[in-house]
């Protein structure tokens, strides 16, 4: 029984931390939108921007043109981040792939100098004290 408990506390962990993920997600692409919005001149352009950028985000389907709940846009995240297909809509992906391959290079040399100078610190203070 204690088993069955940890595999369902960790996929409900799994569940929240994915859907936290996807929400800072939707919201960062959300600012971002209403700043290239905020942009356009006429009332006409920025509705027609928002039409464009709704339909790349997903949170419209381009075929129906029915807006689509959190629910669906989450399920469809998921199912796009395990299949790691997570190159935007209309997006090249060689020049996604080319910019994503330069942050993960950043993100690793920021985390090892990261890690060596927690190291570097922690061990003589651990030693002091």
């Amino acid at each position: 029984m204690r088993p069955l408990r940890r595999l369902l506390t960790a996929l409900l962990t799994l569940a929240i931390v994915t859907f936290a993920t996807f929400a800072g997600f939707e919201r960062g692409v959300g600012s971002s939108d209403a700043r290239t919005i905020a942009q356009r001149g006429t009332l006409e352009e920025r509705e027609q921007t928002r039409r464009i950028l709704d339909q790349r985000r997903g949170r419209v389907d381009p075929e129906t043109g029915r807006e689509r709940g959190v629910g669906e846009r989450y399920l469809s995240w998921v199912g796009r981040v395990l299949s790691l297909d997570v190159v935007p809509v209309g997006e090249d992906p060689q020049s996604f792939r080319r910019r994503w391959f330069r942050s993960v290079g950043v993100s690793t040399g920021l985390g090892v100098a990261a890690l060596l100078l927690a190291s570097s610190l922690g061990a003589p203070l651990g030693y002091v004290l």
